[in-house]
């Protein structure tokens, strides 16, 4: 009986050790998000605050932060001032993407509906890291539809 309950003591305390890891490792990625997306906020703001008023930048993070932790969530539109290209802000979401652990084409949703009037010639685009370029973080843009608006 003394060496069951001893076995038992054992095992029940490499139970709690476990959890007690599990718990550290949650804590710590959590820790890292919360880096991630603090990061990416200041590169926001770095980026865009000479092309956007503070309220549309603020919604942008919004958007960020929701679309990243929210399944199903819409970005809501923002507006710039139009000096952005289409390829800038390609780049700039692939960025943002990539750090937040995006796949091509949640990069290509948030594109198209945060930023729709700089975006409305493209009907789909889709992001696309071959893998000889990984190394160098070279991006190809495969568009698989256009449509001219008037």
């Amino acid at each position: 009986d003394t060496d069951q309950l001893k076995d038992l003591t054992n095992e029940l305390a490499s139970l709690n050790k476990i959890a007690e890891l599990k718990e550290k490792r949650r804590i710590a990625n959590e820790r890292l998000e919360t880096h991630k997306m603090n990061l990416v906020k200041t590169y926001l703001h770095e980026e865009l605050c000479i092309y956007m008023k503070e309220e549309e930048l603020s919604m942008l993070i919004e958007n960020v932060c929701r679309f990243t932790l929210e399944k199903g969530f819409s970005p809501i539109p923002v507006v710039t001032d139009c000096r952005l290209s289409t390829l800038d802000l390609r780049h700039l979401v692939w960025n943002i993407g990539k750090r937040l652990s995006w796949n091509g084409n949640q990069c290509s949703v948030f594109l198209k509906t945060c930023f729709p009037i700089e975006m409305k010639v493209i009907l789909l685009t889709k992001f696309a890291c071959s893998r000889q370029w990984r190394k160098t973080f070279c991006v190809h843009f495969i568009t698989l539809g256009l449509q001219t608006y008037p």
